[in-house]
């Protein structure tokens, strides 16, 4: 783009000539703030709120897979525990997740959030169904009373925040943070033998017991000297290769869910939102 002006006149006309020149382009940059300090480490380390992880169960996450997933213990019945000094599941605990995924599928379980007139907080109320259901599904109702020394014949229980329960009509569920999710992910990688005789690193944990109600891995990482083919995600490290493949549905649901985990984490300050800038160059 450009322009002239003329002044003056003959025989010698005094010319001033103006320009211009520039290109637009519409490529955004997005510019996260990512958590630091303080409030990146209360949201890893706090343990996400049982009102905020059981609505998904509502919503139609498989119950098992989710409570193996973010649940420590429940009415002191004790998940697997990774990491340097891990322990292995209680027998009790794999029954009840078989229990609940069973009754989950035959729709005789509910879940509904409240809030309380004394402390203004959110509590769940757990409701198991009471017509139209199977005896096979009594029975796992029964059983779960039963693991967790809940009143016989009492539908509706309310679910709580911590280790042991107080009475016979509630459920204290010790719930999980997002370190100690990571945490359970990270012992089920399938780490280099060569790695592990060295001590750079724990080796992976043993497999399961066998049995219709044994938990199974959280998430399948495995690892190996050549790129993956089919990779849902890889990532090279110290010349070896660790992904998921991508047709291990599993391991890919619960691998998405960390992206969920720290927003579950949140209960106050909320992160920044990112920043959407279109550079004109």
């Amino acid at each position: 783009m450009g322009g002239g002006v003329n002044f003056g006149g003959p025989p010698m006309p005094n010319t001033l000539s103006l320009g211009a020149a520039g290109t637009y382009t519409d490529r955004p940059t997005v510019v996260y703030t990512p958590l630091t300090g303080a409030h990146f480490l209360k949201v890893l380390m706090t343990p996400i709120p049982p009102p905020a992880l059981f609505p998904l169960i509502e919503s139609g996450w498989p119950a098992d897979l989710l409570l193996q997933l973010g649940v420590q213990t429940v009415n002191g019945v004790s998940n697997r525990k990774g990491g340097a000094r891990g322990r292995a599941a209680d027998p009790a605990f794999s029954q009840l997740l078989a229990a609940l995924q069973r009754i989950q599928a035959s729709g005789a379980v509910s879940l509904r959030t409240e809030m309380s007139k004394e402390t203004k907080q959110e509590g769940v109320l757990l409701t198991l169904g009471r017509k139209d259901i199977s005896p096979e599904t009594l029975a796992d109702q029964a059983l779960v009373r039963k693991l967790l020394g809940l009143r016989p014949g009492l539908h509706e229980f309310k679910i709580v925040y911590g280790t042991l329960a107080e009475a016979d009509d509630v459920i204290a569920i010790q719930t999980r943070s997002a370190f100690q999710i990571m945490v359970e992910l990270g012992a089920d990688i399938q780490v280099p033998a060569n790695h592990a005789a060295e001590r750079r690193t724990y080796a992976t944990s043993s497999e399961p017991a066998a049995g219709p109600d044994a938990l199974l891995p959280l998430v399948r990482i495995q690892s190996g000297t050549s790129a993956p083919n089919d990779a849902f995600a890889a990532v090279k490290y110290r010349d070896y290769w660790y992904w998921i493949d991508d047709r291990d549905l599993r391991s890919k649901g619960v691998f998405t869910f960390l992206m969920v985990i720290m927003t579950l984490a949140e209960k106050e300050e909320k992160a920044p939102p990112p920043v959407v800038t279109i550079p004109a160059n």
